[in-house]
């Protein structure tokens, strides 16, 4: 589909399903993120995803049932997690994934078939600027527990510190980012059965 023009914008298709639904952002100050119906051009009246409260909504990953994760801003101005119900716009009051103290803002970066979402959390909304790097830890949002930091999963004596989830698969197997004897290496976590 065509995203709308728009001068000075940053555009982005971010994620595809099976079905041919695109989720992605345009606009620059102002953004908005979209999630077209299957095969679809982008429709500003119906895909519009909304936000947690205030500002823009990043959408980075969308599922097969048409459930959508990401980050917003919330209404007190901090990036917070989302999780969207199938093929629905963002709902402040049952979407929002929180935060997980002491880190003040979070984001989801994957989803599986059962709408398990992974992501970080960091003490910093600027997570992924590599100019001011902020402590972050890879998180996995599980029912009906919630967020769990993916360290406290892993074995202590292992040497890993996990700073990011970047996928999950229909397994539940999670790859990321994270450090071992002072080193930046990829991960993955297979769920012990």
């Amino acid at each position: 589909g065509r995203i709308p023009k728009h001068s000075n914008c940053l555009n982005a298709i971010k994620g595809l399903n099976s079905s041919g639904q695109a989720v992605g952002m345009f606009g620059y100050a102002s953004c908005s993120a979209f999630r077209t119906a299957p095969n679809a051009n982008i429709s500003l009246a119906t895909d519009n995803l909304g936000s947690l409260g205030a500002g823009c909504t990043y959408p980075t990953a969308i599922n097969d049932s048409g459930q959508v994760v990401g980050y917003s801003y919330s209404s007190s101005n901090v990036v917070h997690a989302f999780r969207t119900a199938p093929d629905v716009a963002i709902n402040p009051a049952t979407d929002d994934l929180g935060v997980m103290p002491p880190y003040g803002n979070s984001l989801a970066t994957s989803i599986n078939a059962a709408g398990t979402p992974v992501g970080l959390v960091s003490t910093s909304q600027n997570a992924f600027d590599p100019y001011y790097p902020s402590p972050t830890r890879a998180v996995i949002w599980q029912s009906p527990s919630g967020m769990k930091d993916l360290n406290q999963l892993v074995d202590p004596s292992s040497g890993w510190l996990l700073f990011q989830a970047n996928g999950v698969n229909n397994n539940g197997q999670v790859v990321g980012v994270g450090c071992i004897n002072n080193e930046q290496r990829a991960y993955l976590l297979t769920p012990a059965r």
